[in-house]
């Protein structure tokens, strides 16, 4: 079969099955970005010859994660609505609307993606998933959580999603949008996962360091993972108070 007549077949079946392709697309991304970014994570111990640990949950929740938020922002946003809000051709001429595009651009990544996207990752991965331990954070913890984190977390957005997003709105057409940003998030999910972790990580050594240091030591009889949750609960809260009392 030719490449062309293949493509348009391919084309043809993604816009038949919309639902789906939807979670196909999406599942897939989830799996395979957090797997690449495991790999590379622990791409130290793997040369030394140590086996590779997969960490299931984290990846089950990037999987879970990548249906809920294709359906809203993939399908609803970016195939259903930016399509009426922002059309990329001129009606009448059929010229490419570039007003239209940056527009459709900027409001993704300057709204979508920081008040929406960012802030259901947070309360995802803390409150359901707990973080990979057992005592999951509360929805304000995990809002503050992303707070301490936002800067780190949409500087990398933007430099992957403003040039990706400029072709999605652009170029693709409508019904495979849904397909296109599942191939461009497998990369960055892989990014998103290896921020995520790198700042989770240097946040609970600096939590235990100054538990350490101003506080009383953890407690023997917990796991380091809990003693993490209770540090970032105790810090969330203070930070409340000082806030309060300013």
């Amino acid at each position: 079969m030719p490449a062309s007549s293949a493509w348009a077949h391919a084309s043809m079946l993604i816009e038949r099955f919309p639902n789906m392709s939807l979670v196909a697309f999406t599942s897939s991304r989830g799996v395979l970005g957090d797997v690449s970014a495991q790999l590379f994570e622990q791409r130290d111990q793997l040369q030394e010859g140590e086996p590779f640990f997969h960490d299931v949950n984290r990846t089950l929740t990037y999987a879970t994660f990548c249906i809920g938020t294709g359906a809203v922002l993939d399908r609803y946003l970016y195939t259903i609505k930016f399509p009426q809000w922002f059309p990329s051709k001129d009606p009448v001429t059929g010229m490419r609307h570039n007003l239209n595009i940056a527009k459709a651009v900027l409001v993704d990544n300057f709204l979508s993606t920081p008040f929406l996207f960012f802030p259901a990752y947070y309360l995802y991965k803390d409150c359901f998933m707990g973080l990979g331990v057992t005592k999951p954070l509360t929805p304000v913890e995990s809002l503050e959580h992303y707070r301490s984190e936002f800067f780190e977390q949409n500087i990398a957005s933007l430099l992957f999603w403003v040039p990706a997003n400029t072709v999605t709105f652009g170029v693709i057409p409508t019904h495979l949008r849904v397909a296109f940003v599942s191939v461009c998030t497998t990369g960055y999910l892989a990014i998103l996962s290896v921020i995520t972790a790198s700042l989770d990580k240097n946040e609970g050594l600096e939590l235990l360091q100054g538990a350490l240091k101003n506080d009383k030591a953890p407690e023997p009889d917990k796991s380091p993972t809990d003693v993490r949750v209770q540090l970032l609960r105790r810090l969330t809260r203070k930070h409340t108070q000082e806030r309060k009392a300013q």
